[in-house]
């Protein structure tokens, strides 16, 4: 387990139907070894093996690609600068600004050029002389409803947003919608002899929306924001140590997932249980719902300071059932 060890080594293998990718931490000459040993067993189990894919990467390399996403790792023991080219103050050009960027976790980003390509491939978009690509009318689409049109880019731009929605920088994908939207207005201004896609957007909105008599609007779908989420999850049985890196991982008091104990034994009388302790509000929420003498913000801060005791599973049940008696135990 120590990285710092010269005979340290770990292995990951991952694998998705016929496309798998290797994680090596080690020399090369080993990666070289166990790259054979693959290539070899695969040539025994009569699979072909494609030769422009399999290749040993260095982790820093910025071409290494895996289900359509490319993976990249930074260095972390060099110092980045940012480019700031719009700074007007002399005495302000001399201070080097740093870039924070991340050094242990390995970076998914989508591969935008080759998308581009893909569309202009497709006949969604054209390639102009400086390089740059533009969108265009796919002339396939003309002969549909304009429902039809609108809700295929539709799901075209649904696609591409769930398929990469675990990159980092889902930013990047605005250059790939903006041309699908954009495609889309000139698709349905080719069927409706309109020469601009700002005739299109005049005339069904910017969300391109088709209303029909009889029938249900339809609107282009179209994302509202593209900020980076993220979840990492934690398997069932692993534990976290905040004291390893000074921080203390606490529930913000006051919120709706706050599970604060005010007390490590069960509260009612006689009882003496200590675990499988639960925390029981005095005052229900639909008291507090009911009444009209009260604003929102003042039924928020009730809300907030109820009063709470811990009881345990068996008394805690009685309750809710009203069959508690001060008795039992």
């Amino acid at each position: 387990m120590d990285g710092f060890d010269k005979n340290f080594r770990r292995c990951h293998y991952v694998r998705y139907v016929d496309d798998f990718i290797i994680g090596f931490i080690g020399p090369r000459n080993e990666a070289q070894q166990i790259f054979d040993s693959v290539k070899n067993k695969l040539k025994e189990l009569k699979f072909d093996i494609n030769q422009e894919k399999s290749k040993i990467y260095h982790s820093n390399d910025r071409n290494i690609k895996y289900l359509g996403v490319f993976l990249r790792y930074f260095k972390h023991h060099q110092v980045k600068f940012r480019k700031d080219g719009n700074l007007v103050d002399e005495v302000t050009k001399q201070v080097s600004h740093l870039q924070a960027q991340a050094i242990n976790t390995v970076h998914f980003r989508a591969p935008i050029v080759l998308m581009l390509t893909k569309l202009v491939n497709k006949g969604l978009a054209k390639r102009r002389k400086d390089g740059t690509v533009r969108a265009t009318a796919y002339l396939k689409y003309c002969m549909l409803e304009d429902e039809k049109i609108v809700s295929r880019y539709s799901a075209i731009i649904r696609g591409v947003l769930n398929y990469y929605s675990c990159i980092n920088r889902r930013s990047d994908l605005w250059k790939v919608f903006a041309i699908l939207r954009k495609s889309c207005a000139l698709t349905l201004g080719h069927k409706h002899k309109m020469n601009s896609a700002a005739r299109v957007y005049a005339k069904f909105g910017p969300n391109l929306t088709i209303r029909n008599l009889g029938k249900e609007a339809v609107s282009l779908f179209y994302p509202k924001s593209l900020k980076t989420r993220i979840d990492f999850k934690i398997r069932k049985g692993s534990e976290l140590y905040p004291a390893m890196l000074d921080i203390e991982i606490d529930k913000i008091p006051g919120s709706t997932k706050t599970n604060l104990k005010t007390a490590k034994i069960c509260e009612f009388e006689g009882c003496d249980a200590t675990e499988h302790l639960e925390a029981h509000h005095i005052n229900p929420m639909s008291n507090i719902v009911r009444r009209s003498d009260l604003s929102t913000f003042e039924k928020h801060l009730i809300r907030r300071k109820r009063k709470v005791v811990m009881l345990c599973k068996k008394h805690h049940n009685l309750l809710h059932r009203k069959r508690i008696l001060k008795s039992d135990k």
